[in-house]
């Protein structure tokens, strides 16, 4: 009969630890991009590829994110120049510190083949 109760009490206990949610969930989207970084995401919204920095590449193939950016967020405090160019050269286009993520502007997705600290902005 002891054998029994022990029994039916390890089914309650597993039956109470099976309806706890899980608290750990992977981010998405923009969350995916960690603090003090600048994030470039290869999709709308936060989506797709993602790569981020603490300061520059003056070649986006490095990362995999050559002429793929449709979206940023600058969780820094320092301004990037983002160029349409290798090593800093052709177009350029100012992200400033943002709490939030966004799309880029149409004419600039899928453009740019670099990015740096800037200081003064291109």
């Amino acid at each position: 009969m002891a054998v029994l109760r022990v029994f039916v009490s390890l089914a309650g206990v597993a039956g109470l630890l099976v309806g706890v949610p899980s608290v750990a969930h992977a981010a998405t989207g923009y969350n995916r991009c960690p603090p003090a970084r600048m994030c470039l995401f290869s999709g709308l919204n936060g989506t797709g590829g993602i790569a981020y920095f603490q300061c520059c590449s003056a070649d986006l193939r490095q990362q995999g994110m050559d002429n793929v950016s449709k979206s940023e967020w600058n969780r820094t405090g320092q301004v990037f120049s983002l160029w349409t160019g290798y090593s800093y050269g052709g177009s350029c286009s100012a992200s400033y510190p943002n709490p939030q993520g966004g799309n880029l502007a149409s004419q600039w997705r899928n453009v740019f083949s670099s990015l740096r600290v800037e200081s003064p902005v291109c």
